[in-house]
Formats: C-alpha cells, sequence, structure tokens
C-alpha cells in the first residue's frame, strides 16, 4: 500500500468474508488490503479465534470513513433482496 497511516476496518473470522468486503471496496476504488497470519490459512478457524488471529480489512485512514459508508450501502442493499 502506498504511504500514508494505514488502519484496521473491520475484523472477520472467514477469510471468504473478507475476500468479499475487500472486492467491494476495490471495485469503489478504495485500496485495501487483508492482513491475516499464515496460520490462520493452515490450520481450522475454530483453533485461531477471532480474539487470538483475526483476519482484518486494512484501508488509509483518509478513505475509512468512504470504506464503511460503502460496506454499509452494500450489505443493507443485499439484505433487501
Amino acid at each position: 500500500m502506498e504511504n500514508g497511516k494505514v488502519v484496521s476496518l473491520n475484523s472477520y473470522t472467514s477469510i471468504i468474508d473478507a475476500e468479499f468486503d475487500a472486492d467491494i471496496l476495490k471495485q469503489n476504488d478504495i485500496k485495501c488490503k487483508i492482513n491475516q497470519s499464515i496460520m490462520a490459512n493452515i490450520y481450522p478457524i475454530p483453533l485461531f479465534t477471532e480474539q487470538q488471529n483475526p483476519l482484518e480489512i486494512l484501508v488509509f485512514q483518509q478513505d475509512k470513513q468512504k470504506a464503511i459508508e460503502i460496506l454499509n450501502d452494500y450489505h443493507n442493499s443485499a439484505d433487501n433482496i
């Protein structure tokens, strides 16, 4: 990612959910990255709970509010279908 302060947007227990949200952000021109441990990919998630080893979407601080709005809008509209 470019220069700038990077902050956590959201934590996930599923790599699928994290990848899905990251893709939505990227489609809306929000640069993001999933921060995850290699161990979370090797071992089943129940061995590494969210508190021990979270999957997080990281965004630039200046993009955080816009990213929250994009995901909220997307998930709220998806719930209404």
